[in-house]
This record gives C-alpha cells, sequence and structure tokens, in this order.
C-alpha cells in the first residue's frame, strides 16, 4: 500500500483520490467508524462518474463503478479491494468538471492526519443522490417488473398516475420520503432519474430509430454512428443530443454528427433522441 507522495504523477485529482483511498484503508484496518464517512464518498465519486459512461476510459470501468454503488460491494471490503479501487479508478477523477465537486482541501504529505476534510466530486445539491441511488438500485433489484418501472425501461409514455404510484411505493417501503423525492424533482424528473439508473431496453432503442434507418440509405460511418447511440442508451437511458459532437461520436468523424450526417438527418436523429429522452417525463 502505497502513501499518494510515492506516485510521480502530475495530476491532483488522482493524488486526491489516492489520499481518500489511503485514508479509508487506514480506518478499515483500524475497525474505526469513520471508514463509513470515507465509503460514501467513494461511493459519491463513483455516481459522478457513472455520468460519464459516455468517456471509453470511464465506460472501460463500469462494471466497477456500477458496482461500488451497491451495499452488497461494501459488505466484505477489504484492503486489497480498495487498492483495486485506487488503482483502476485514480486517473478517472480529473475528468470530473469542477463545477460538479468542491474543492478538495488537503496537503499531500507521507504522513495522514486523522482529521483531515477530504472533499471529493458531488453529484448534485439539496439531496445525498448517491446514498438515494444505492437505495433505489436495491429497490429496482426487486420490483422491476412493476409496470411504471417497465415503462421507463421501454420508453413508453408516463403518466402522473404512473409516477405518483412509484413515489408512493419507495415511500412506503423506506426508499425515500416526501422532501428527498420533493428535491429531486427540483433537479430532474424522477422518470429520468430512475431511466438513467435502469438504462433503456435495446429493443426499445433499436426500434426508436427502425424507421429512420429503413427510410435512409446509411453508409457505415452512419450505422455506426446510430449503433452507438443505441448502445449509449441501451447503458445510459438518457443520451444528451450535445454529446454527439464530442467522443467517442466525434472519434467517426471530428464534426461529430454535423461530420456524419446532412443537417436534415441529423436534426432528425437528435429529434428522435429527444423523444426517447422526453419519455421518461410524466406527461
Amino acid at each position: 500500500m502505497a502513501l499518494p507522495s510515492a506516485f510521480q504523477d502530475d495530476h491532483l485529482p488522482a493524488k486526491q483520490f489516492d489520499l481518500l483511498v489511503l485514508n479509508a484503508q487506514l480506518l478499515l484496518l483500524r475497525g474505526d467508524a469513520g471508514f463509513q464517512r470515507l465509503q460514501m464518498r467513494m461511493v459519491k465519486f463513483a455516481s459522478a462518474l457513472e455520468g460519464l459512461s459516455n468517456v471509453p476510459t470511464v465506460a472501460k470501468q463500469m462494471e466497477l463503478i456500477l458496482e461500488m454503488q451497491t451495499e452488497q460491494f461494501w459488505t466484505d471490503i477489504s484492503v486489497d479491494i480498495l487498492e483495486e479501487v485506487r488503482r483502476k479508478l485514480r486517473m478517472l477523477a480529473d475528468l470530473i468538471q469542477p463545477k460538479e465537486r468542491k474543492v478538495v482541501i488537503t496537503d499531500f504529505e507521507d504522513e495522514i492526519g486523522g482529521d483531515e476534510t477530504i472533499d471529493l466530486p458531488e453529484v448534485g445539491t439539496g439531496i445525498d443522490k448517491a446514498r438515494f441511488k444505492m437505495k433505489v438500485r436495491k429497490f429496482v433489484e426487486t420490483h422491476m417488473d412493476h409496470i411504471t418501472l417497465q415503462k421507463i425501461h421501454r420508453a413508453e409514455a408516463l403518466t402522473r398516475t404512473d409516477v405518483e404510484e412509484l413515489q408512493k411505493m419507495l415511500i412506503e417501503q423506506g426508499v425515500s420520503d416526501t422532501e428527498t423525492l420533493s428535491a429531486l424533482q427540483e433537479e430532474e424528473p424522477l422518470g429520468v432519474f430512475l431511466r438513467r439508473l435502469i438504462g433503456l431496453d435495446r429493443a426499445a432503442a433499436k426500434q426508436a430509430f427502425s424507421a429512420f434507418m429503413s427510410t435512409h440509405q446509411l453508409n457505415p460511418d452512419q450505422t455506426e454512428f446510430i449503433d452507438m447511440i443505441i448502445d449509449h442508451l441501451t447503458d445510459s437511458g438518457i443520451v444528451e443530443p450535445k454529446t454527439f459532437y464530442e467522443s467517442p461520436f466525434s472519434d467517426i468523424d471530428d464534426l461529430g454528427i454535423a461530420g456524419v450526417f446532412k443537417k436534415d438527418h441529423a436534426a432528425e436523429i437528435i429529434q428522435i433522441v429527444k423523444g426517447v429522452n422526453d419519455a421518461a417525463v410524466a406527461a
């Protein structure tokens, strides 16, 4: 287990993550209850990375990132597992935009002070979304056959009654409370939050583009671009059209969607994606 100063790279966010994990390892070895505080910091860190699933280096570690946000992952946690987390995720820390995190207050010395404050990327404001996501994931695992969750998963139209019924279930089963759900609604609709969590059914994603693909003769790059959108919708549930100008979409063409499709065809694709996204919002 190496100290943060042992690493010669100049990536401050990576060293901040090193220090967070090292603190957690030390507290775990001591059996210190303070470990739970750092555990939640790491869960929040993973939650922030989950939102960057379109970045190839993040996508490569997505299995671990998602696993870290489950209660089961932390049941038999060990120093070795934490070291694996540190090694695989440290260089992803600087991908999180500064506006999405608080400033990290620490100095990187060989000795770790027990009272240091380490503030790594937060997700959202107003509620502890990382902890909320852990509880909702567990709920979803046992209720995925619920009609409203299936509607969200398949991009079928939601009604206010659907969402109200789901909110009632979350409250009755102790997953959330009225205050937390209200705070969430200020950030994004519950249906959108859940779609991001459970993803979009691949068949539904393909169906959304079936008419477009059957009416337009696509070249290999265009087919790859559509397939990539389908992959991202399946994995992330929601895809923001602005990402069509960024990597990995811009890996196909430097101009992103504008370099792959004609203007009217690009606009049609964006409308399809917006329609899929909007289906997660109750009418």
